[in-house]
């Protein structure tokens, strides 16, 4: 799905579907609208061959209260915010699910600076990983 930015662009690409197992990243999708999200949802519903890597802010943060967001897909990471407070710059972090299972809020270095950056979102904001 590379260069796809929005959910509805991904829903588009159905074929994928049918395969007998299928890994999307989706750390470059920007936009999500109602309809996208209701499409998605609709799409991997009844998906157990998929696996997401990379799951971008903006679909986490929307669809975060959606019960059936992933449908059957294995989540295996999301972008996340953190801020470098040396840098005063925000960048999106790719966090494993298997590291929140320890910490909720893992610790990432600045890549520009190399000092230890703070997550910039509140704690709900992992709420949707309960459900993974």
């Amino acid at each position: 799905v590379a260069g796809t930015r929005d959910v509805e662009g991904v829903a588009r690409l159905a074929p994928w579907t049918r395969r007998p197992r299928t890994t999307l990243d989706l750390q470059n999708v920007r936009q999500v609208t109602t309809g996208g999200l209701r499409r998605w949802i609709s799409l991997v519903s009844g998906c157990t061959n998929l696996t997401i890597e990379g799951c971008s802010y903006e679909l986490a943060r929307r669809g975060g209260g959606a019960a059936d967001l992933f449908g059957g897909a294995a989540v295996r990471s999301f972008m996340a915010p953190y801020y470098c407070p040396t840098c005063r710059r925000t960048r999106q972090e790719r966090v494993n699910v298997d590291d929140l299972r320890e910490d909720l809020r893992p610790e990432r270095t600045c890549a520009r600076c190399g000092d230890t950056m703070e997550f910039d979102e509140l704690d709900d904001f992992f709420v949707f990983t309960r459900r993974l």
